[in-house]
C-alpha cells in the first residue's frame, strides 16, 4: 500500500506511537494532567476517564530509596528522564531523520499524598479549574490557544546545527548524552 495512506490503516499499521504510561506505582498516584487539555472542548467528555484508564494502564518504574526527599521538580525530572532512558522503547522507524518517534507518554505527576490531595482539591473542587473551565466553555468561549504538541519544532535547524540552541537570545542549552 502507498505510503501515503499509512495513516489510514490504524490499528493495522506495523507501529503506532501509542501512549505509553508510567507510574511510581503508589495508590494515589495520577499520570494525566487534565488542565493541560482544557484548551480541547472535545476532550472534555472524557476527562476523568482518562485520568482512570492511564492509571490502569501505567507501568510501575522502580524508585530510588530517597526519591520522596527531592523537591517536585526533581522528582519529575529524574522521573521523566528515568522513563526515557530505561523504559521508553527505543525504535528509529525507516526514513527517519531523527531517532525518537515514540513520543507520546504520560509520566507520574510524581506528587506526594499531601500534595495529591491538596492539587485534586484546586482541580475537582466546586471553585477548582474544572468549573471554571466548563463555566467558560458553556457561556459561549471557545479554543483559546495552543495546544501542547502542535506547535512544530524546527528539524531542520536541529539537523543543521545539531541539539545546542540559542533561548531567548542569551543562554546556551545543550542536551545532555545519556
Amino acid at each position: 500500500m502507498a505510503a501515503h495512506y499509512y495513516y489510514f490503516q490504524g490499528v493495522g499499521r506495523s507501529w503506532n506511537n501509542e501512549y505509553t504510561a508510567w507510574t511510581t506505582g503508589k495508590p494515589w498516584d495520577f499520570q494525566y494532567n487534565e488542565p493541560t487539555f482544557y484548551i480541547v472542548p472535545e476532550t472534555y467528555a472524557f476527562l476523568q476517564t482518562f485520568r482512570s484508564a492511564f492509571k490502569q494502564v501505567s507501568r510501575p518504574v522502580s524508585l530510588p530509596a530517597d526519591f520522596w526527599k527531592g523537591t517536585l521538580p526533581e522528582r519529575r525530572a529524574w522521573f521523566n528522564r528515568e522513563v526515557l532512558v530505561k523504559y521508553l522503547p527505543k525504535e528509529i522507524l525507516p526514513g527517519d531523520l531523527l531517532a525518537g518517534a515514540r513520543f507520546n507518554i504520560q509520566t507520574s505527576a510524581c506528587l506526594t499524598e499531601k500534595e495529591t490531595k491538596e492539587r485534586d482539591r484546586r482541580v475537582y473542587g466546586p471553585k477548582g479549574a474544572r468549573a471554571a473551565m466548563l463555566w467558560f466553555h458553556n457561556h459561549g468561549f471557545g479554543n483559546a490557544g495552543a495546544t501542547s504538541g502542535h506547535l512544530i519544532p524546527d528539524y531542520g535547524r536541529i539537523i543543521r546545527e545539531g541539539s545546542s540552541a540559542k533561548v531567548m537570545g542569551s543562554n546556551q542549552v545543550k542536551l545532555v548524552k545519556v
